[in-house]
């Protein structure tokens, strides 16, 4: 078992002489994919890390699971269909904004035609920038991936995060099988959950929506709320 970032580690905050969070900025966004990732069996993922896109890429390695790095997107989605084709499981691909979430949508159409699974986790910009044309990489991956994916969507809050990533898994899982698409912008992956719920209007809703930890297909009897299709 890989030693775990100090952010997974309960025990060794305890140690701490000034509190997680005092410091610097947790939780983090990038720290819920990671342990949704986890909760939902992820020991791999595939993908070419970027700027835009640290912030869960790091969570990812630090809670223990295992990253391949290659030099194009579009390898890392082949090489994480075929794993998805071997294992008949869902297999996780990540990209930067712009040019990274660019290359990889030729791989991406390949496995909506092969109908494999694939959860891939592209970065995005700024929602305050959004159709300005004044920001690095501006894209919308959201957008042209929605052609070649089951389900294809952008991301805005932190208490979101969860709740969307087990539906797409479920998504991804459910005859007939494909490529899910989330849009993961840096505005979010940079915002801090308990500060959003205090200062906006996401202190109407409970952490990660209607979120079931340890939710996974059959394996749950407890009833679908919000993550059951509208």
């Amino acid at each position: 078992m890989p030693k775990l970032g100090i952010e997974f580690d309960e025990e060794a905050q305890k140690q701490l002489e000034v509190p997680l969070g005092q410091r610097e900025l947790y939780p983090t966004t990038g720290k819920y994919v990671a342990e949704i990732l986890r909760e939902q069996g992820v020991t791999i993922a595939w993908g070419v890390p970027g700027g835009h896109i640290w912030h869960f890429v790091d969570a990812i390695s630090r809670i223990g699971i295992k990253l391949i790095v290659f030099g194009h997107e579009q390898n890392a989605v082949y090489a994480a269909e075929g794993y998805s084709q071997v294992t008949q499981k869902a297999a996780v691909s990540f990209g930067t904004v712009g040019p990274g979430t660019g290359n990889a949508f030729s791989a991406m159409q390949q496995a909506f035609l092969s109908n494999s699974p694939i959860i891939f986790l592209a970065g995005g910009i700024e929602q305050e920038h959004d159709n300005l044309y004044n920001t690095i990489q501006e894209s919308y991956s959201y957008r042209f991936f929605e052609h070649v994916c089951k389900w294809s969507t952008r991301v805005f809050y932190p208490w979101q995060v969860k709740q969307f990533i087990t539906r797409g898994f479920k998504i991804a899982g459910a005859a007939p099988k494909g490529p899910v698409s989330f849009d993961l912008g840096c505005d979010l992956l940079f915002s801090k959950d308990d500060e959003m719920r205090e200062h906006y209007w996401g202190g109407f809703f409970t952490q990660n929506l209607d979120y079931k930890p340890e939710w996974r297909y059959e394996d749950t009897a407890a009833p679908l709320l919000s993550q059951a299709d509208p």
